[in-house]
């Protein structure tokens, strides 16, 4: 049986942490980049926010409770998302 180091497998774990969290990243930034400039400005941003809320406000009340939020979290993590 081979064993690793600590060190290396929390330094492997790390690595892939990082990967798949800026792709996750891009995907976000390529979504909110409307006008595609290859950044966001605060309008962007802001309008991506609008529209994240809106996506978790499953009653449309105005507000997120904490079930909206919990299932909005876990939908994002069944679709892909991190």
């Amino acid at each position: 049986m081979k064993y690793f180091a600590i060190p290396t497998v929390a330094a492997a774990a790390g690595s892939l942490m990082l990967a798949f969290g800026a792709s996750a990243g891009d995907d976000m930034m390529q979504a909110m980049d409307t006008n595609k400039d290859g950044t966001t400005s605060a309008t962007e941003r802001a309008a991506g926010a609008r529209l994240m809320f809106q996506r978790l406000d499953s009653d449309r009340d105005g507000s997120l409770s904490a079930s909206e939020l919990q299932a909005g979290h876990t939908g994002m993590k069944s679709d892909g998302e991190n």
